[in-house]
């Protein structure tokens, strides 16, 4: 934002970290940023693809929706930090 205000630009813009994550990532990271035990039980994808079906919201949580990193360049580097050190930082 602080690049967007200084370079009095407009548009849309996409910003997003370097790297991709999914929704079980995001929890296991939130939740070892308050140093909590998670158990993320792999195999249940058959579950959710199932729900899926019925249920649109678990689509939008569990599913493969992403945009293109190519999207979100800009001409100054904003992406000073992981996504573990992004997480750490907005959840402390």
């Amino acid at each position: 934002m602080r690049l967007i205000i200084t370079n009095q630009e407009r548009g849309i813009f996409w910003p997003q970290n370097n790297e991709y994550s999914n929704t079980s990532e995001l929890v296991k990271l939130i939740a070892n940023s308050h140093r909590k035990k998670i158990l993320l039980l792999p195999g249940f994808e058959w579950a959710l693809k199932i729900l899926a079906r019925k249920i649109k919201l678990v689509n939008k949580a569990f599913g493969s929706l992403a945009y293109s990193q190519d999207l979100s360049v800009y001409k100054e580097n904003y992406r000073l930090y992981t996504l573990e050190q992004s997480i750490n930082e907005t959840e402390l």
